[in-house]
C-alpha cells in the first residue's frame, strides 16, 4: 500500500473511531448547531482554520432521520440551502457559511424539522509538519433545527423485564422538539440498598415523535445479587432524570459474565481474563507475547 493511500485510509479509520481528538482541533466551527424559526429563517456559522496551511472544505445540506437504535440516516433534502458549498480558508483564517430555510416553518403543535450539515476538509491540502506519516482530515455533521414558535416537551421511559440476562429500555419523545439523552445507566442494588453494579453509556438525540432504544446485558452474578435494578436516562436540556425500577427474576438472570452495554462487533472479556484462557464462541485463545 503506498504511503498516500495508507494515510488517507488511516485518517478515515481514526476519524471514525475517534482516536485523534486533536484532529478536530485543526478546524473550529461556531456555533456548533443552527436553530431556525419562522421569525429567523437564516443562520450563520463561522469555520476557523487553525492549521498552519491553507485548508479547503466541502459543505452540503442533508436531511436527518433516525432508526430506533439511534443510527443516523442522511438523505438528500430540499428543505434548507447552505452557501457556499465549497471554500478555501487561509492558515489561521476564518470564513462564514449561511444556512437558509427553503420551506415554511412548522406550525404550532407540529414537530420541528431537522437537518444536518456535513462539513468535510478536503484531503488535497499541503501537509503540516506533524502529518509526515498520517494526514488527518476533519469531518463534521452539525444539527439544524427548524422549530415551531411554540414547542411542547413530553417524554417517558419504559423497560422490559430482565430476560436471559438482557434488558431493553426505550426513551420516547412525544414532544414537538428534540431532546438529548446525556447518559443512560443501569444500576443494581442489593437487599440493604448497597450498589452491586452500575453501567452507563453516552446517549444521543431523540427526535420529536421519535424514540431511542438501549440494550444492556447483565452478568449472572450481578443480576442474582441485585434486589432492584434502576434504569435511568438523564436529559440534558432540562437536567431531568427519567428513571424506573424493576425487580429481576433470578430464573431470568442468565449466565453472562460481564455487565455492559454491548457494542456491535466488540466483546468485553470477563474480569480476570488473561492470554491463553478459553475464548467465548469457540475462537482461538490469545497467546502470551514472547519475551
Amino acid at each position: 500500500m503506498n504511503k498516500r493511500l495508507f494515510s488517507t485510509f488511516a485518517a478515515m479509520l481514526f476519524g471514525l473511531l475517534g482516536l485523534f481528538p486533536s484532529a478536530q482541533a485543526g478546524t473550529g466551527i461556531n456555533p456548533p448547531l443552527v436553530t431556525l424559526t419562522a421569525d429567523n429563517r437564516e443562520g450563520v456559522l463561522t469555520i476557523t482554520n487553525d492549521r498552519d496551511v491553507v485548508a479547503g472544505y466541502d459543505i452540503e445540506a442533508l436531511g436527518w432521520e433516525q432508526e430506533d437504535d439511534g443510527k443516523v440516516l442522511l438523505p438528500p433534502t430540499e428543505g434548507i440551502r447552505v452557501e457556499p458549498a465549497s471554500l478555501d480558508i487561509p492558515a489561521h483564517g476564518s470564513a462564514q457559511i449561511r444556512v437558509t430555510a427553503l420551506v415554511p416553518a412548522p406550525q404550532a403543535g407540529h414537530a420541528e424539522k431537522v437537518y444536518r450539515l456535513r462539513i468535510v476538509e478536503r484531503g488535497d491540502r499541503k501537509r503540516e509538519e506533524s502529518e509526515k506519516d498520517v494526514q488527518v482530515i476533519a469531518s463534521f455533521t452539525l444539527p439544524v433545527f427548524y422549530k415551531p414558535l411554540e414547542t411542547i416537551h413530553v417524554g417517558r421511559l419504559t423497560t422490559t423485564p430482565v430476560t436471559n440476562g438482557k434488558i431493553d429500555f426505550t426513551v420516547f419523545n412525544s414532544g414537538t422538539e428534540h431532546t438529548y439523552v446525556g447518559e443512560a445507566s443501569v444500576t443494581g442494588k442489593d437487599q440493604s440498598g448497597k450498589q452491586v453494579f452500575r453501567i452507563q453509556r453516552q446517549g444521543w438525540y431523540v427526535l420529536a415523535n421519535g424514540l431511542l432504544t438501549f440494550k444492556a446485558a447483565l452478568s449472572g452474578e450481578d443480576c442474582q445479587a441485585s434486589r432492584t435494578i434502576t434504569i435511568a436516562a438523564r436529559v440534558l436540556e432540562s437536567d431531568e432524570i427519567w428513571a424506573t425500577d424493576i425487580v429481576p427474576d433470578p430464573a431470568q438472570c442468565g449466565d453472562g459474565t460481564v455487565s455492559e452495554f454491548p457494542t456491535v462487533g466488540l466483546k468485553q472479556m470477563a474480569k480476570g481474563f488473561k492470554p491463553g484462557d478459553k475464548m467465548p464462541g469457540g475462537t482461538k485463545p490469545l497467546l502470551p507475547l514472547k519475551k
